[in-house]
């Protein structure tokens, strides 16, 4: 479950989390993957001391994700995407998109075993009619679909 973050309501959001995982990816395709903390001047995140693979992985691909895990479980992580750009001893990250995200309740998982077993019943139903329709006793393999009766 997903809900979008207008980029002007970040700053206020942020206050909710304490550190970040920085992601970004290298030329080998491999993702890099460090813990941060972040600060939010104007509108853009700073990440102070950036280590060697995470400037090698920038220099390559600026594209970069950060995801902030919540404190409880059935709360929202906030994952922001963004591009990097290395300025002396630090990263400046300029956010293109912000989404907070939880996993599914189990009221949901609840409502979608329902779902799945109502769609099952359904074309258990439709199978039924199909073979009894062919002349069989429903449990034949060779039913013919029914036909329409001429008006």
């Amino acid at each position: 479950m997903s809900v979008k973050v207008a980029l002007q309501q970040l700053a206020e959001t942020l206050t909710q989390y304490r550190f970040a995982y920085l992601l970004t990816v290298g030329d080998d395709a491999r993702s890099h993957v460090v813990a941060v903390t972040t600060t939010m001047t104007d509108d853009t995140l700073l990440i102070a001391g950036p280590g060697r693979r995470t400037r090698a992985n920038l220099a390559a691909h600026p594209s970069v994700t950060l995801v902030w895990a919540p404190a409880d479980p059935r709360d929202y992580s906030l994952i922001v995407d963004g591009v990097g750009l290395l300025r002396g001893d630090e990263l400046a990250v300029a956010p293109t998109r912000a989404v907070l995200h939880r996993a599914g309740t189990v009221s949901d998982h609840h409502n979608w075993w329902w779902l799945r077993v109502g769609l099952r019943r359904a074309a258990g139903r439709r199978r039924h009619r199909t073979q009894l329709s062919a002349g069989g006793s429903g449990k034949g393999r060779h039913a013919r679909p029914c036909e329409k009766e001429a008006s």
